[in-house]
């Protein structure tokens, strides 16, 4: 019982924080690894955003109002296309998160359960 449910954490650790149920069962090489990776993905994503997002979008001097009234045109057919590529640098950044997750939370447990 005890064992299972130390293999269930390892896994869930994992899951939640990338690694972290490496981590846990002592095997801090992996556990960095996934921890890096998930560090990689994030600093792609935040770059290709920022580089994708259109320039008027990123303009700092913007008040709430002047802001809102610019992303509100940005919901045309016409100006849409302007976005989709920071959208789906986000969409695919979710996607390559999720499948990592998924990966290390099931190495997590393998991990886990070899320790006991």
């Amino acid at each position: 019982m005890q064992e299972s449910l130390y293999i269930c954490h390892a896994g869930m650790s994992s899951f939640m924080i990338p690694g972290a149920g490496q981590f846990m069962t002592g095997q801090a090489g992996a556990g960095a690894l996934h921890l890096g990776a998930e560090f990689l993905i994030a600093g792609a994503a935040i770059a290709g955003m920022w580089y994708l997002t259109p320039a008027d979008l990123m303009e700092h001097t913007l008040t709430w109002s002047q802001r809102h009234t610019l992303v509100v045109s940005y919901m045309t057919p016409e100006r849409s296309v302007d976005v989709l590529p920071a959208a789906g640098v986000a969409a695919g950044t979710r996607a390559a998160v999720s499948v990592l997750a998924s990966i290390d939370a099931r190495e997590g447990q393998s991990g886990a359960a070899i320790v006991n």
